[in-house]
């Protein structure tokens, strides 16, 4: 698994960029690693999750399920440390957007990862798109919100 993340606090927001292969529950696993380092109010303030994915060129479908995607939501809950009511209204207030490439020759197998974690997932918003204006208006940013502080 190789990726970098960048946290903009201020804006709610945790961006990972994947790169080269990308294999089974990756972004969650990026996810639960990234939040459980972090103190519990700085955990809760993430509201916008970002997977910038134009650089991996090899992806699989393994672990698209939604057997997985309820398992990751089980240990965000647990990372939150809040209740099942508290924990629904919180995934209400959530996004989950991935930019892909639509030149990138992965760019079926991605879309199909994320239509999959689309059906399965809670957030209040989900989505998947190909330029960094529609990224940013998905994760209802600025568009002129610098992603490379």
């Amino acid at each position: 698994m190789t990726y970098s993340f960048k946290l903009f606090e201020h804006w709610g927001l945790l961006s990972i960029e994947h790169r080269g292969k990308f294999q089974g529950a990756e972004t969650d696993e990026a996810a639960v690693s990234i939040l459980g380092d972090m103190p519990l109010p700085q955990r809760r303030n993430v509201r916008r999750i970002g997977v910038d994915l134009r650089n991996v060129d090899f992806a699989t479908l393994q672990d698209t399920d939604g057997a997985r995607v309820r398992r990751s939501e089980r240990l965000l809950q647990q990372l939150l440390q809040l209740t099942n009511e508290d924990y629904a209204e919180h995934l209400k207030g959530m996004n989950l957007i991935g930019w892909i490439d639509p030149s990138a020759p992965v760019q079926k197998i991605l879309d199909e990862r994320m239509i999959r974690v689309e059906r399965n997932i809670k957030f209040g918003s989900t989505g998947v798109c190909t330029t960094k204006e529609e990224y940013l208006r998905l994760l209802n940013l600025p568009p002129d919100f610098d992603l490379s502080e």
